[in-house]
């Protein structure tokens, strides 16, 4: 049965051969999961995991409303991404990861590069998505998005993935408009004794990772973990051969402690250092085109993270965090120090029998220093110091036996740069039975101006002008009067467990932007060059944009048998954006086509007897026309076997159906693109 499974395995892995990619594709999928069936439909094989599809949608949750709730209670759309998903996709990074969420776009664009967004305007800095890892925020406020490329851990640390589509700013704050993901790690208590992997391939040329977690007393346990990777470059997309390996080393450790059964600490934190090669387009007058140059792009960083929660009674709780963080960052481009504080307090209580008060407060300090170039740099400061004081408070009503439940909320905030702003939130679900529930809200979020849309400048090429054949180049300039951008999304959603063997869920929602960032045109004038006359054209933020969007997302999950999972995901969005009269900006339609209209995801989880596992991933993700990038179909493969209960070995083929692929064009931000490759790896776990 192995060899058989190794031959579609192989088969796959060279589509060269192969006359119709697409249909190859669905025929090694179900036809070999239906030999999978022939031969396990006799045998005593172990369930794929422990829990029942009712058990998956009775889930807590803590993201949607900072606090414990079922899955099938939650009024917002979330799907988990739990760390068996992690395990069985085969994936070696976060970002990749999130391929397997509904209404998630990412995108590849270098071998250390990802954009990543929720519901639209995906983008190398995605400005409109929160991300948390344990509650502390990774969302940069110099460019308003997450830096993918250093946010690592061991995966075998996460316990899940939360991901919320549609806005989270009345429990979150500013910048959570189109969702929120919230990374939770595992306590250490369920990280006992030592891990360690090793993997190698033909694309992950080395990762080495070591864990060991033990208990000082029986109140305290604690684990410490440390980790590298060599990644190779990516097959170049454009004229120039260049290199964008990553290399990457990373450590840390996590303290739990009980005071009593009442009171509970955690401590963690994290120190990494990474070397990032890149091809960046310099521009450099009086030469009227960029110059390609290999830069090496150093980033290094640590954070430590406190939380500390007290029950004081049943649905009476406290909790309080803070953490710091510091990063650095250094190449060709700029070069970033930043210092952030925040501390978080919040309080949940009953009031009567029917409701549940939540509220908190929070406080942030961001102190950055910003070094330029002649590519981007600062206009005024060159070191800024950014404070941000925010309360919240959502009040939960139950009624009719908490079968209809209303949520209501708003967060108050104060920035430097835009001053107060309210986000409120209105929710409310139905549960008419215990398997199925429908739900509905409106909430309204702002996303605040960035560090260099308030103060900075960027200067890039532009090229020939089609019409004239001049040479031009821009420079990007920001605005103290550039606004928040602002969001009133309507969403619904119905979820419901058919039977023991299917569930869906269904998620609809219709978004309206207004004062949406535009960079408008006020000035142009040539400069005179060896080579003829550049045209420098000047731009200005502004907020004359808006629009809205509307779509939905579909998720299934079918187990025909107790060894056999099936889940598939259907995501669909649509995009219409307009300029007000007296813009000049022309980049509504790109923003239109940033993101795939349609995604589709499959994936098939198998046991086999003896502990062999087969795992199979089908992905079609939509064009990007304005990302220059066609459509495409592709899939991955997992076979992984433990000898003995310490041992697996598991063989991964990842992006199988091309050789090569482009996912999204950046030359705007400077840098050359290369391919997604194909790649086989093979990794070692050993546990004790």
């Amino acid at each position: 049965m192995l060899t058989l499974y190794s031959k579609y395995f192989w088969l796959s892995c060279v589509p060269s051969c192969l006359k119709n990619r697409l249909y190859t594709s669905f025929f090694i999928f179900f036809v070999t999961s239906g030999l999978a069936c022939n031969s396990l439909a006799k045998s005593n094989a172990p369930d794929l995991t422990d829990l029942s599809l009712k058990e998956l949608m009775n889930l807590e949750v803590v993201t949607a409303n900072r606090t414990p709730q079922s899955l099938a209670q939650t009024a917002a759309a979330v799907f988990v991404i739990s760390n068996e998903d992690i395990k069985q996709s085969g994936v070696t990074t976060i970002a990749d990861a999130l391929r397997m969420a509904p209404g998630v776009q990412v995108a590849k664009s270098s071998s250390h590069t990802w954009a990543v967004s929720i519901r639209g305007f995906n983008d190398r800095f995605s400005n409109k998505l929160l991300v948390l890892m344990d509650g502390r925020t990774i969302y940069n406020p110099l460019h308003s998005g997450v830096t993918w490329e250093v946010q690592d851990m061991m995966l075998e640390d996460i316990d899940r993935i939360e991901v919320v589509r549609g806005p989270g700013a009345a429990m979150w704050g500013a910048n959570a408009v189109n969702g929120v993901i919230n990374i939770i790690t595992k306590e250490s208590i369920n990280t006992q004794g030592i891990l360690l992997t090793a993997a190698g391939g033909t694309y992950e040329r080395f990762q080495g990772q070591a864990r060991f977690g033990g208990k000082a007393s029986e109140a305290t346990t604690y684990r410490l973990y440390g980790k590298n990777l060599d990644r190779a470059k990516g097959d170049e997309a454009i004229f120039l051969t260049g290199d964008d390996s990553w290399e990457m080393k990373q450590g840390g450790g996590r303290i739990d402690h009980s005071f009593s059964a009442k009171s509970q600490l955690t401590l963690q934190g994290d120190i990494y250092k990474a070397k990032l090669n890149n091809v960046n387009l310099l521009v450099a007058l009086p030469l009227p085109v960029p110059v390609p140059t290999q830069s090496v792009w150093d980033m290094k960083g640590y954070h430590i993270l406190g939380q500390w929660n007290y029950s004081i009674a049943k649905n009476n709780s406290l909790q309080a965090q803070f953490y710091y963080d510091t990063t650095a960052f250094n190449s060709l481009l700029a070069g970033e120090d930043r210092n952030t504080f925040d501390f978080d307090f919040q309080h949940v209580f009953p009031i009567g029998g029917r409701q549940s008060l939540t509220w908190g407060t929070a406080y942030r300090c961001s102190m950055d220093d910003i070094e330029g170039s002649i590519q981007i740099d600062t206009l005024n400061e060159s070191s800024r110091h950014d404070e941000l004081y925010s309360a919240f408070v959502q009040d939960e009503i139950s009624f009719f036996n908490s079968k209809l439940k209303l949520i209501v909320g708003s967060k108050f905030e104060h920035n430097d740069y835009t001053g107060y702003e309210i986000q409120p939130s209105i929710r409310g679900i139905w549960l008419p039975a215990n398997d199925h529930s429908l739900w509905g809200a409106v909430s309204r979020a702002v996303r605040t101006p960035s560090r260099y849309e308030y103060d900075g400048v960027v200067r890039a090429p532009l090229g020939r002008d089609p019409a004239t054949g001049a040479m031009n180049a821009r420079i990007w300039q920001s605005s103290t009067d550039f606004d928040s951008e602002v969001l009133i999304a309507y969403e619904t959603g119905y979820r419901q467990l058919v039977s023991e063997q299917f569930s869906f869920d269904l998620a609809l929602f219709y978004n309206d932007y207004d004062e949406l960032s535009t960079s408008e045109l006020i000035g142009s004038a040539p400069v005179a060059t060896p080579f003829g006359d550049v045209m420098i054209q000047n731009y200005i933020k502004d907020n004359k944009l808006s629009g809205y969007t509307w779509g939905g997302e579909l998720v299934m999950n079918y187990r025909p048998l107790d060894w056999w999972q099936l889940q598939g995901v259907y995501s669909y969005l649509q995009m219409q954006l307009v300029n007000d009269s007296d813009s000049n900006d022309n980049n509504a339609e790109d923003l239109e086509n940033s993101s795939p209209g349609s995604q589709f995801s499959l994936r098939s989880n198998m046991q086999f007897p003896h502990n062999v596992s087969l795992n199979l991933w089908l992905r079609y993700v939509g064009a990007l026309s304005s990302e220059q990038t066609e459509a495409y179909w592709d899939g991955d493969i997992r076979v992984a076997w433990k000898p003995v209960e310490q041992l697996e070995l598991a063989l991964v083929g990842q992006n199988l159906l091309h050789e090569s692929h482009k996912e999204m064009e950046q030359l705007s931000y400077l840098s050359l693109s290369t391919e997604v490759d194909r790649s086989v790896y093979l990794k070692l776990s050993w546990s004790y």
